[in-house]
């Protein structure tokens, strides 16, 4: 069954969303909260709404917080940085040469700062000096004005900026402390800042509060979006994009799933698997059986009931699930190997078993890169396993990153660390304490760098407390 992807039941909250990009011409810094619970659709409510209106009106760049905590600070920030370079490469020669010549002008000589982060920006603006280090507070103060001076030079009147910050609940303090920076900043004009997140408690406390209060020193103020599950004559509507005559269907549709879209459009598409909803080619009519779909069990919720669906896929694929899981929202077929007793071209099969099934969307063929359809998957699928087995996989998997970070040199010292951290049990010998203590000062000295000296504190004070 084919499920319409188009927004249903968002019409004024999508006005109210292009009202406040349209309020970004006259010279206005606006921020947006969308809030919702987990597969209420935030994500394809901000890209679908602004997918039409930013490239005729604006400049888009969007970045995700990661529920994992194995990105380095400011990843968001260097995610949208990365994305906007990219753009520009897009352009012709002629425009890059302006672009070159404006960056270089913003940023005064200090273009090296962003080039170790998004190292394709040397591809537009060259080779940079390098920069001369400064104690902690000045330095990060530097950071957050050049990276102000970067976004800031793509905000105009006729083109505002406008960035989509996804699962702001999970954001690290130093990424929260820049957003506060860039739109307290009086010479922050002609930007919209649009940020999604789950009503549940906030990796750092009163994030929210403390952006409202930055708003507020300029006269702005935070206007939030909340997604309610969607209501009768909604779910009629996407019915009906599919079906025809589905009022009793919809009715107990409505009370199983209580409007959620993702949790809709699992349901319906186990109903068709299950044949208690088919096409009838003879009458051209979707037919269904009431009775047997009211009586059907399903979950209280969308996590229960996604976390039911991996338990009863089989065991090998949810295996592999539950490992990919403890990865990233994305990871690759090589990464996943060694946590698996599969070859590679079992594994390959299981994978691909796992996208037809819609858990997994294929991001390169080339490498074998894959990602999960929605972080309630991954979560579901990081759930299935027990605490110790918990503990023992991001062992296993530090240590192999640790290795691999030793020999290679190509790994995320925070994804290292962000795993070990989280098997303290297992070390029990003094020699690997020293070893962890290492990686977790090799990682606090990356952040100290970043000028993210929350994170620093995090990684080299807050673990030892085990101990």
């Amino acid at each position: 069954m084919i499920i319409p992807s188009c927004l249903y039941g968002r019409s004024s909250e999508q006005a109210f969303l292009l009202d406040a990009l349209k309020r970004t011409t006259e010279e206005t810094v606006e921020f947006v909260g969308v809030s919702g619970g987990g597969g209420i659709g935030k994500t394809f409510f901000v890209m679908e709404t602004l997918r039409n209106a930013v490239p005729k009106e604006g400049v888009f760049a969007k970045g995700k917080f990661d529920s994992q905590s194995a990105s380095p600070p400011y990843s968001v920030w260097i995610q949208a940085i990365d994305e906007l370079v990219g753009q520009l490469l897009m352009e012709s020669m002629l425009q890059n040469e302006v672009w070159k010549l404006r960056i270089l002008d913003a940023l005064e000589g200090y273009a090296q700062i962003l080039i170790e982060r998004v190292p394709k920006l040397e591809l537009l603006i060259g080779p940079q000096p390098a920069i001369q280090p400064l104690p902690p507070l000045e330095a990060q103060s530097r950071f957050h004005l050049i990276l102000n001076r970067f976004f800031q030079l793509f905000a105009f009147r006729e083109r505002p900026l406008v960035l989509f910050l996804d699962d702001l609940q999970w954001a690290d303090e130093a990424s929260l402390q820049y957003l506060a920076y860039l739109l307290e900043d009086w010479k922050t004009k002609h930007l919209l800042v649009v940020a999604a997140y789950r009503e549940e408690k906030f990796r750092v406390p009163n994030a929210l509060s403390h952006i409202e209060i930055r708003l507020a020193k300029r006269g702005a103020t935070m206007s939030r979006i909340h997604l309610n599950p969607l209501q009768s004559a909604d779910l009629k509507h996407m019915l009906s994009d599919a079906m025809r005559d589905i009022d009793g269907l919809v009715s107990v549709l409505l009370q199983k799933t209580d409007g959620n879209p993702l949790f809709l459009k699992q349901i319906l598409q186990d109903l068709f698997e299950a044949k208690l909803i088919e096409f009838d080619e003879y009458s051209g009519r979707w037919l269904w059986n009431l009775l047997h779909i009211t009586e059907t069990n399903v979950a209280d919720n969308v996590a229960a009931y996604i976390s039911v669906k991996i338990k009863h896929l089989p065991s090998s694929t949810a295996l592999a699930l539950s490992r990919a899981a403890f990865l990233g929202s994305s990871f690759a077929l090589e990464s996943l190997l060694p946590f698996v007793e599969h070859s590679a071209d079992e594994l390959s099969g299981i994978l691909d078993y796992a996208v037809r099934e819609g858990y997994l969307q294929v991001l390169s063929e080339v490498d074998s890169q894959y990602k999960f359809q929605h972080d309630r998957i991954q979560q579901a699928a990081y759930e299935l396993l027990e605490d110790y087995d918990c503990s023992d996989l991001h062992m296993r998997i530090g240590m192999s990153l640790a290795q691999r970070l030793r020999m290679v040199g190509d790994v995320n010292e925070f994804e290292v660390v962000n795993h070990l951290n989280r098997a303290l049990n297992h070390f029990e010998r003094p020699e690997q304490k020293l070893e962890l203590a290492d990686l977790n000062l090799l990682a606090g000295l990356k952040a100290k760098q970043s000028t993210a000296y929350e994170t620093l504190w995090d990684i080299c004070v807050k673990p030892w407390s085990y101990w």
